[in-house]
């Protein structure tokens, strides 16, 4: 149960009448499960961070697209953000620099950020038996 709305998933197929409502109700439980979360942060804090994320991730997926020397192209595509492997680590910083030769200092640090967050991402889902290889 998240603050007063509760959420309870069907376990019949739903039409009509009763999909509406079921609908509506995950709605509005997204909805409050959102701003209950996302209340306990500094909002210009939050919005910058979102901000940031959103453009490393448009920027990750446009760079292939982009990405002038095919061989670069191909060593991005292949990248792992597993920052504990050293043969990955050495991998990544050579495919970071040559980003930064045709796309400038920004969009290089941007990209390690992005590397930084999915790795502590992982690194917590996994500390919590979630999103694991085995």
């Amino acid at each position: 149960m998240l603050g007063t709305i509760e959420m309870n998933l069907p376990n019949k197929l739903l039409k009509g009448d009763e999909l509406n409502f079921f609908l509506e109700s995950a709605q509005a439980y997204s909805l409050n499960a959102i701003k209950e979360h996302f209340a306990k942060y500094e909002p210009e804090s939050l919005k910058e961070n979102w901000f940031l994320l959103l453009r490393c991730i448009d920027e990750l997926i446009n760079l292939s697209l982009e990405i002038e020397d095919h061989n670069v192209r191909k060593d991005f595509l292949d990248l792992s953000f597993n920052l504990m492997d050293e043969s990955q680590l050495a991998k990544f910083k050579s495919v970071l620099h040559k980003i930064e030769d045709q796309f400038g200092k920004d969009v290089s640090q941007r990209l390690f950020q992005f590397a930084q967050m999915n790795f502590a991402s992982t690194i917590a889902y996994e500390n919590h038996g979630l999103n694991c290889n085995s």
